[in-house]
């Protein structure tokens, strides 16, 4: 077998090597230059893939926030806590925490305000006998279940009830769990006998406080006192929302991260699935300039949340299935929260499948299905969910799972964010992603626009902040609507012939500015950006005047959108890390008989190209194709760039990108000066180990004869050569091809058509 490298053949023609080996054995080399060849016969090495990480949404999709431009939209701390002895209140935002639940002070810890309650799953007043039950001892545990100790809790005895402020929480990237199991004993005392039980769960945390529904009123819609409830209500005008208490007391309150709006990345684990982003499903009302004197409030909020497909009814869906992350042989999570509802009739089910795809363990905390048989399989469901933290979306089994064994989870979520599903940010279904930056913003309701049923668009951008795409001129192609506040005809012209190019986020120009304040539309290309025009990030206001004392115009048609974020997917490592390739004959791989017990083993067995269901690597790379400047039409080769870039795409990796570069010397003519019967040309010095020749035809497309057969030494002054013999009033096509390094390369073609006689 023979591979072209660089020029010269590298052969092979025997390996000394014998084995009794499971799979056939490659001959792998480091990086060469490869020269294309139009075919391959058997015979030769076919490079296959190259060695990288699988392409995920964690890896390769990349989000640069923007939502934080507006204050009121900023994610608050922890340690913004407002406290009130009040029976109500007012907030920008309608999420929020509240509690009337205090940690009692000691001489070196002031109160603390406590937000979340556990109620203990086996002693609280829904159990049975619950009058004769005594919780007699508890502890906590990580998740080792290992002892540990907390602070900062309140513990009510007599009901089981946790006050608290922890949350679970899981790092997949460092593979640190913090997660809290409770531990704890109860005492049974009937008349004739006493037992006592031991019980663990994990933490399942819900808020205090939670909004009211109607079986929280009287019918003067006036809050129960003995409830844990509150009503929200949004002021006249849409300035706030009101918060009415049951009573008045001492409250604490603070706002939730999940009232801000901002993009999250894709749920999604595998190249095989749609990657769509994510936007929390906040809402929060601010009041911002109009004007340099006129302020107006502007509500921020999603609007399509509501419209989204809910299963089986908002604002829940089901989740079928979903591959859950291992944690410990004991505990998985899954990506949202869970629902595990007896009176909603919502339940979990847990499937565990061994690394050969054969169910090892049916779970179900519908006791419905206990003791029925898990599809086709013979086994049967078992009551093997011992808790669930229905917030965090950890679940704990019974069974011993293993870190190969997959855990496949059926739930249904309480949806808290939007899926943004127009478009897919997986550049293995959707190739067009690459190379270009998604702009996702959020139009506000205000006065003036009403109630919003669509209120989220993008941008497209290309590479050069030029924008080439928007959702929201292309959907009102109708007509824009300025009556609105929203975009402008000018920018976003739907006849395809718009006065002047948009761009996303370049700095307007003062002379643009001054042109819009005339009422001049704009029509240089650096006029104005999206983000001055219509965005909350500019700074321009009515009658500012620069130090120029150019007055610059407010653009009042400006619609307060709230850029969210730029969204990106690229390459996640280095070049330097894809350094080796593996090649090999086809032909090469699993061996026949090996390969069901090589995919159970291993499934990225399947990457082999030559494997029964030919999938290549899938991978996220970029590398450098460099090919010589011969091959090119220009040059007097075969192939344009778009044909090589083609064949290249072909043959590489999935989700692969390529760089393409030639080399060579690529000698350009600099000067022409033709008579009748001559040419006299120039070209500059490309260092004094190159020679020249000139080639020269009468077609373009050849064929090309060399000039006298005399190669030329480079000069360091540069190269003049006065060529004779041509044919008057004749055109000529010229080429100088310069060889240096033992690489010959060509210089693009140069027509010159001579004079006529007496010319």
């Amino acid at each position: 077998m023979s591979l072209s490298v660089g020029g010269h053949k590298f052969k092979v023609s025997q390996v000394p090597f014998s084995a009794e080996v499971p799979c056939r054995v490659n001959v792998k080399k480091r990086r060469e230059k490869v020269v294309y060849r139009a075919l391959s016969d058997n015979d030769n090495i076919n490079i296959e893939y190259l060695i990288g990480n699988t392409i995920s949404p964690d890896d390769n999709v990349y989000i640069s926030d923007r939502s934080t431009s507006l204050v009121q939209n900023r994610v608050p701390s922890a340690d913004d806590i407002t406290t009130e002895t009040t029976s109500s209140f007012t907030l920008n935002v309608d999420q929020f925490l509240v509690t009337d639940i205090f940690t009692s002070p000691t001489p070196t810890q002031p109160s603390q305000p406590l937000f979340y309650v556990h109620t203990l799953e086996n002693f609280n007043s829904t159990v049975d006998n619950f009058a004769y039950k005594e919780l007699i001892s508890i502890e906590f545990a990580n998740y080792d279940l290992q002892s540990t100790e907390l602070s900062a809790y309140v513990l009510d005895s007599t009901t089981g009830e946790f006050f608290n402020n922890l949350e679970n929480s899981y790092n997949e990237d460092t593979g640190e769990a913090n997660v809290t199991f409770i531990k704890y004993a109860v005492r049974t005392t009937l008349t004739n006998s006493s037992t006592i039980e031991v019980f663990h769960e994990l933490l399942d945390n819900e808020p205090i406080y939670q909004e009211a529904s109607f079986d929280d009123i009287d019918e003067f819609g006036i809050l129960l006192p003995s409830v844990k409830r509150y009503l929200i209500d949004e002021l006249l005008g849409g300035t706030q929302f009101l918060i009415t208490m049951p009573s008045k007391q001492v409250y604490a309150y603070k706002e939730l991260p999940e009232s801000r709006i901002r993009l999250l990345p894709p749920t999604a684990t595998s190249v095989s699935d749609l990657w769509n982003v994510r936007v929390t499903n906040g809402k929060f009302i601010t009041s911002l300039n109009y004007t340099s004197t006129v302020f107006r409030n502007y509500k921020y909020q999603i609007a399509e949340f509501d419209s989204q497909t809910f299963t089986p009814y908002p604002p829940y869906k089901s989740q079928v299935e979903e591959t859950a992350t291992w944690i410990t042989p004991g505990l998985c999570q899954v990506a949202k929260n869970v629902v595990d509802d007896v009176n909603l009739n919502f339940y979990v089910d847990v499937i565990v499948l061994s690394r050969t795809g054969t169910v090892k363990y049916a779970y179900s905390t519908d006791p419905q299905k206990i003791g029925t048989l898990y599809g086709i399989s013979s086994v049967s469901y078992t009551a093997g969910i011992l808790s669930v933290d229905q917030p965090n979306g950890f679940i704990e089994l019974s069974g011993t799972t293993r870190d190969d064994d997959e855990i496949l989870v059926s739930y249904v979520t309480k949806e808290e964010e939007y899926e943004f599903t127009s478009l897919d940010f997986n550049p293995v279904s959707n190739l067009d992603i690459l190379n270009q930056r998604i702009v996702l913003y959020i139009s506000p309701e205000s006065v003036g626009t009403g109630s919003l049923d669509r209120s989220l668009y993008y941008l497209v951008v290309d590479p050069l902040g030029k924008i080439i795409y928007s959702s929201q001129a292309d959907e009102n192609a109708a007509g824009l609507d300025p009556a609105t506040q929203k975009l402008l005809a000018e920018d976003f012209d739907t006849t395809g012939t718009p006065t002047h190019t948009f761009y996303y986020d370049k700095t307007s120009t003062t002379a643009g500015l001054a042109s819009r304040a005339s009422g001049v539309n704009p029509s240089s290309v650096e006029d104005f950006s999206f983000i001055d025009k219509y965005t909350v990030e500019s700074q321009l206001f009515s009658s500012l005047t620069t130090v120029s004392g150019t007055t610059l115009e407010n653009l009042t048609e400006n619609g307060r959108f709230l850029v969210l974020g730029d969204v990106y997917v690229g390459e996640s490592q280095r070049p330097t890390a894809f350094t080796e390739f593996d090649v090999r004959i086809e032909g090469g791989g699993i061996k026949d008989d090996q390969v069901t017990d090589a995919l159970a083993e291993q499934p990225e067995a399947a990457w082999y190209w030559d494997f029964i269901a030919r999938r290549p690597y899938p991978a996220t790379t970029a590398f450098y194709v460099e090919v010589p400047q011969t091959l090119l039409s220009t040059h007097g080769g075969r192939f344009t760039r778009s044909e090589i870039k083609t064949l290249i795409d072909k043959h590489m990796q999935l989700g692969g990108y390529a760089a393409l570069n030639t080399y060579g010397v690529d000698p350009t003519v600099t000067g022409v000066s033709t008579s009748s019967g001559s040419a006299l040309i120039a070209w500059p010095s490309y260092g004094s180990s190159t020679t020249y020749a000139i080639f020269q035809s009468k077609n373009i497309d050849g064929p090309f004869s060399q000039y006298n057969n005399v190669t030329y030494n480079d000069r360091s002054a540069g190269n003049c050569v006065l060529m004779t013999g041509f044919i008057p009033n004749t055109k000529y096509y010229l080429e100088v091809r310069a060889t240096k390094d033992s690489d010959v390369s060509a210089g693009p073609l140069v027509a010159i058509t001579t004079t006529a006689l007496g010319g």
